[in-house]
Parts: structure tokens; sequence; C-alpha cells
């Protein structure tokens, strides 16, 4: 009796059952239009934008606490962007540290 080999692993892949926590295409890339969605809904910060609501702390330091992971942002080709509510979970979850 001859097996085709081709048909049994199609079959065996379609009876698979779907591994769970494993990122999918499908499942990405839902998650990646639901956080554009959520981003395109607030306004976009600068850099300088966040120092001025820091109260007076320069935009160089801002890229660098970005660049540390102190504060969440956005690279936008090679710009840098900040999403407010972002930045004000940051700074009341205490990842802004002021080392002065």
């Amino acid at each position: 009796m001859a097996v085709n080999v081709a048909a049994a692993r199609s079959r065996a892949r379609r009876h698979q059952p779907r591994r769970v926590g494993v990122d999918t295409p499908e499942s990405a890339t839902a998650r990646f239009q639901m956080e554009a969605a959520r981003v395109l809904d607030e306004p976009l910060l600068t850099a300088a934008e966040v120092g001025a609501l820091l109260g007076d702390v320069p935009a160089k330091t801002i890229l660098q606490y970005a660049r540390d992971g102190r504060l969440p942002c956005l690279r936008i080709g090679k710009h840098v962007r900040f999403v407010r509510s972002d930045v004000d979970r940051a700074l009341s979850a205490g990842g802004y540290r002021d080392r002065s």
C-alpha cells in the first residue's frame, strides 16, 4: 500500500491544535492595529513638549530617558514621539527618576 506522505502531513497540520501564547501573524497584526488606533486618538508629543510638561527638562535629557527605557516612546522613522497618556502612566509608576 502506497502512502502519500504530502497528504498525510497536510492532514496532520490541519488537525493540530493552535498553540496558545505564540504570536501568530493574525494576532500580532490585530494587536498592532489596536495599538495604532489608541495612539492615533491622542496627539503625539515631541521631546521638547514632554520636557516642558516635566518642568523645563531639556529635550536631550528626555531623549536619553527614552533611550534608557525610563520613558515610553514611539519611533516614527528617525523621529521620536511620546504619547501623553504613556508618559503620565510612566511618571505615576515611577518610570521617570531624576538622579539629582
